[in-house]
């Protein structure tokens, strides 16, 4: 125990430990328990009723019994129906307050407070999320490309401070309080929706290694009437030409749906490979008044070429395996662009 807290071997602390909800204990482990709550430690849960073990018994369950007199009897110990509760009868703020499905951890390094947190829902989403932290101001920092928000939007009121965030399909940030600074109360400034400059739904031509295929409008490969394209696995190159009005920065084009990979190209520079949610890059660089050239080359695993090859009417395999896992029956997966692609201001 440090100040109230309970410190692990390697540094790591915690301002309640919480008993699991069982009836039985090992003297032992309650006589640990005892001495950590006299010594400040703040400790929730049910009381115990007897020893899980055969060793000493019957002499074990009447220690137990004994021991939980003292702790839960003697207000030792919290109780009640819920976490929240005993949080507040501990006088203990929760360092963070999010949904049960934004999961997350909090190190500390030196004065540099670091939360990580993840999206576990299979959709994006915009939440709130407040953090036991005083004195100091948010970054948000993006783990897979390196980009750093130094000056986010954020509230502060009452030993707190709250930030808007944006979640992704199972994507996630750090939240990073580094930089001291004397912060009264303030409020969350509006936020501006993103403005959809044009939705591309199609004409578009996409040429695969076998030739060229003209789509109107977006769809899985795996819905084609040409068994070509509808077995493919590889690289297929999308393009067509959009028209764009003269905004210079902050503007992205976002993929929709893409199976699995994906590099952009605008007017001939290539500005990126998106791989994960959300399939979506800053183009400002690259876009020109008027009219544009995009080009998506988009690139799906070979699962649906291998299901392809296994129907018995094919007489020339494009594929080897030595193991043949995958059969002409095996459920195809969704492969290609499928949008919707959209040029957006955010």
């Amino acid at each position: 125990m440090k100040e109230g807290r309970f410190v692990l071997p390697e540094g790591v602390s915690y301002s309640l430990l919480v008993l699991s909800p069982s009836k039985t204990m090992r003297p032992e482990l309650l006589s640990k328990i005892k001495e950590l709550a006299e010594a400040g430690g703040v400790v929730f849960g049910p009381a115990p009723e007897r020893s899980p073990s055969m060793e000493n018994y019957p002499a074990c369950d009447d220690v137990v019994k004994g021991l939980a007199a003292d702790l839960w009897d003697g207000g030792l110990i919290l109780t009640g129906d819920s976490l929240d509760g005993a949080l507040a009868k501990g006088h203990l703020a929760p360092d963070v307050v999010c949904p049960e499905d934004i999961l997350w951890k909090h190190r500390r390094e030196g004065d540099t407070e670091i939360y990580f947190l993840s999206n576990q829902k299979d959709a994006a989403r915009n939440e709130t999320i407040s953090f036991r932290v005083t004195g100091k101001v948010p970054e948000l920092w993006w783990p897979e490309t390196g980009r750093m928000d130094l000056e986010p939007p954020f509230a502060a009121a009452e030993g707190r401070v709250s930030v808007p965030l944006d979640f992704d399909i199972h994507t996630s940030l750090f939240v990073v309080f580094r930089k001291a600074a004397d912060i009264q109360e303030r409020k969350v400034p509006e936020r501006k929706p993103p403005v959809v400059l044009a939705q591309i739904d199609g004409p578009w031509t996409v040429a695969f290694p076998f030739g060229e295929e003209t789509f109107q409008k977006l769809a899985c490969w795996t819905e084609h009437e040409n068994d070509n394209v509808k077995y493919f696995s590889g690289e297929a190159v999308y393009r067509t030409v959009f028209t764009a009005p003269a905004v210079r920065e902050g503007v992205v084009v976002h993929l929709g749906e893409v199976n699995d990979i994906a590099v952009v190209r605008l007017n001939g520079r290539e500005l990126g490979t998106l791989w994960m949610h959300p399939y979506k890059i800053d183009i400002s660089a690259a876009l020109k008044d008027g009219e544009n050239h995009l080009e998506i080359t988009v690139v799906n695993p070979w699962k649906n070429r291998l299901a392809g090859d296994a129907r018995p009417d094919v007489k020339s395999a494009g594929t080897f395996t030595s193991q043949k896992v995958i059969k002409a029956d095996a459920n195809l997966k969704h492969a290609g662009l499928l949008g919707p692609v959209k040029i957006m201001v955010e």
